[in-house]
């Protein structure tokens, strides 16, 4: 966990104002546990991201991650108001893991994958975001249908990945992976 943060700050040095190097920053916080860092951190994308869905959605989650359940659910409703879209879908499902509300959460998986919005691509399977759902049988249903190995990404455990050669055979344990 220790370079996934050094990585974050090191890319919000280098340009703190991309939304990108923002939220990694924020991502690698949250995962380490810096809880006021965080909040800080998460307050200032806040006065600056504007209309940026899939931010607003990155910081619901941290902010419920860290414990600020309120400000999260402000961003949530929020996010709700827009027209349902798979961009909203997948900030939706953030906010929502990130409050605990699994229910919501694989609602809007469900909907982004039905409308063609593999939300993966974002946010890893292998995250600790998913831990509330990976024992789902709904998640298994929704990681089947991105074509990926339900059982592999849903069972509790290190999660191994299929490596090309010549790193076949290699356990890969990803920054901020618990498992």
């Amino acid at each position: 966990m220790v370079a996934g943060l050094v990585r974050g700050r090191r890319a919000f040095e280098l340009d703190s104002m991309l939304n990108a190097s923002r939220t990694a920053y924020l991502a690698a916080l949250v995962a380490q546990g810096s809880r006021p860092e965080a909040r800080a951190l998460a307050d200032r994308i806040m006065k600056f991201v504007g209309a940026d869905i899939g931010t607003r959605g990155q910081v619901a989650s941290a902010y419920g991650r860290i414990g600020d359940a309120a400000r999260a659910r402000a961003i949530i409703e929020e996010l709700a108001r827009n027209p349902s879209d798979a961009r909203t879908d997948i900030a939706l499902m953030r906010g929502y893991l990130g409050v605990g509300d699994t229910a919501r959460a694989l609602d809007a998986m469900e909907r982004a994958v039905a409308a063609g919005r593999p939300f993966a691509i974002s946010t890893p399977l292998a995250d600790p975001l998913y831990d509330p759902v990976r024992a789902s049988r709904r998640f298994a249903v929704v990681v089947g249908r991105l074509g990926l190995d339900g059982v592999r990404l849903t069972r509790p455990g290190p999660i191994q990945l299929e490596m090309p050669a010549p790193w076949r055979n290699t356990t890969v344990r990803l920054p901020g992976c618990r498992c």
